[in-house]
């Protein structure tokens, strides 16, 4: 299913989008001067600790501007992102890994999501495991963003970020009111800084992303979107 471009979430998925690119499908150009010089690939490297993304021109005849930005169309979920060159050697060129907001990819999403105004207080209870002690688990309940059979959106607020982000284990326990039969296991994808508006007022928060290692229960989720 082709869905919508949107802005990448998080460093980690610009770098899995790169990793899981084939580079025989892709192509890199650059604007000069009314013209658009265009290239193929011959190979494209992740260099992590570097933040550098180093590209092997086929043909290359040396005609880059190392001054002005280049664009790169991956065959992966069909992304596109902007970027500036570090330096070339030859026929190898590095460029910068790109920002979140400067790279675009399609979302692929096939279960159907539900978004909440964020001036209601609709709560997701999850249990936090640290360890494998019960005296290391935390139960907090976050405020829903959005969510869906196969992903949930939650804010996390600064005092609590923490907590998530030390645990080895997530587990939703409550949707709401709805005690859910199974505690279902999160893995978290991303978590970004988010300013948002409530009763009129500036809320600085964070907003992280989850993926569900299985799917809510038809009728525990319908409940619970009913009550929303």
């Amino acid at each position: 299913m082709k869905g919508e471009y949107r802005d990448a979430n998080s460093l980690s998925e610009i770098e899995s989008i790169i990793k899981e690119t084939d580079y025989r499908d892709c192509v890199v150009w650059q604007n000069q001067h009314s013209k658009r010089v265009i290239y193929d690939l011959d190979g494209l490297k992740l260099l992590d600790e570097q933040r550098l993304v180093r590209l092997k021109l086929k043909n290359y005849l040396n005609d880059f501007d190392p001054n002005q930005m280049v664009y790169l169309k991956l065959n992966y979920r069909e992304s596109m992102f902007k970027t500036v060159i570090e330096r070339i050697e030859g026929k190898y060129v590095f460029i910068k890994l790109p920002k979140a907001n400067d790279i675009k990819t399609i979302e692929l999403r096939s279960e159907p999501r539900t978004s909440v105004d964020l001036n209601q207080e609709i709560l997701i209870t999850l249990s936090i495991l640290k360890g494998n002690s019960t005296y290391n688990q935390h139960v907090l309940r976050f405020q829903l963003v959005d969510i869906s059979n196969s992903g949930i959106c939650l804010l996390i607020s600064n005092q609590n970020k923490i907590f998530i982000e030390q645990s080895d284990e997530l587990m939703i326990t409550h949707l709401g009111s709805v005690e859910l039969k199974r505690p279902i296991k999160i893995n978290m994808q991303y978590m970004l800084d988010y300013r948002y508006k409530k009763q009129g007022k500036n809320i600085f928060s964070n907003r992280a992303g989850f993926k569900l290692d299985e799917k809510f229960l038809e009728e525990e989720l319908g409940e619970f979107l009913k009550s929303c």
